[in-house]
């Protein structure tokens, strides 16, 4: 076989600009209500603004709802983000430092037979956490965050668990916006705060020992200095008050009112032309709805 045939020109980078296809958010093709991802609580742009309508919507059309479909470079943007995560916890921490590296908790996933080990340190082997494949490499996995009643969902970065039981939140951001200056940086950025936050809330409804000082490693993308610039700066904070994570928190309250009513919130744009709702998974199902209740979860009314 030529290789004009077995692999063509273009077909690479054909390949890869390809959609990801993904499986629905758990909750949303089973009974159980869909969770709020604490990044949807932080979209407040007019044109990705976290619509209400579309989360209850989400669950409603769910039985005739294909499978959804990731950007490339959306794809793209989530798997770097994951080798950054593992090249500073496993390859730095793990590797490099592991009197520091031990102090690492969270979910570890066998590179082997892909057992999982749940809020804990790394084992030494995976026959530690009940399976016999013997391996002996792990791959760090974000926790799972949830608070069941208000269907909150939340994935910090990195926990370090130190020797007394605090819990320390690390959030990890590169850093690659236009209007921001690295060497500048004294302070989280709001957004970034208001996430960890979030994440220092659902620990501590957990009813774990979670530090107030809240962390967060800032790496450098600009590549303009590699021999004079250092990539990495680490800032810290106290967490805010429950109090300004409240609204998220009552957001989400809404979203499962309105699905166990069964009634539909108002709707966020004008038209099914604008910007925001060129972004929208439910558009056609949202304004071709005339009444705000939905009797028949399959049906549009």
């Amino acid at each position: 076989m030529s290789e004009k045939t077995e692999f063509q020109e273009g077909s690479l980078a054909k390949f890869l600009n390809f959609p990801l296809v993904v499986h629905p958010r758990m909750g949303e093709t089973a009974q159980d209500l869909p969770y709020v991802h604490v990044s949807d609580l932080l979209k407040n742009k007019a044109d990705n603004r976290f619509c209400l309508r579309e989360h209850v919507l989400r669950y409603y059309d769910r039985p005739t709802r294909s499978k959804g479909t990731v950007p490339p470079k959306m794809s793209l943007l989530w798997d770097t983000g994951n080798l950054i995560g593992d090249y500073v916890v496993i390859k730095k921490l793990v590797e490099k430092s592991p009197d520091l590296g031990k102090l690492v908790w969270g979910d570890w996933e066998c590179d082997s037979c892909g057992n999982i080990s749940r809020f804990c340190y790394k084992s030494d082997a995976c026959g530690d956490t009940g399976c016999s494949c013997g391996c002996t490499k792990f791959h760090y996995k974000e926790v799972d965050l949830r608070e069941d009643d208000v269907r909150l969902v939340g994935h910090p970065d990195l926990l370090i668990k130190l020797t007394d039981g605090t819990i320390i939140i690390y959030e990890i951001k590169t850093i690659d916006r236009a209007d921001i200056d690295f060497t500048s940086i004294d302070r989280p950025l709001g957004d970034h705060h208001m996430q960890v936050s979030y994440y220092y809330y659902l620990l501590k409804k957990r009813g774990l020992k979670v530090s107030k000082r809240v962390r967060f490693l800032y790496i450098d993308r600009d590549i303009s200095d590699l021999y004079r610039t250092k990539p990495f700066v680490e800032l810290v904070e106290d967490a805010l008050p429950v109090a300004r994570v409240q609204s998220g928190i009552d957001t989400c309250k809404l979203a499962v009112s309105h699905i166990k009513s069964r009634t539909l919130p108002a709707r966020i744009c004008d038209s099914p032309t604008c910007t925001r709702a060129a972004k929208c998974t439910t558009v056609a199902s949202c304004f071709t709805r005339h009444l705000n209740t939905i009797p028949n979860p399959m049906s549009l009314d």
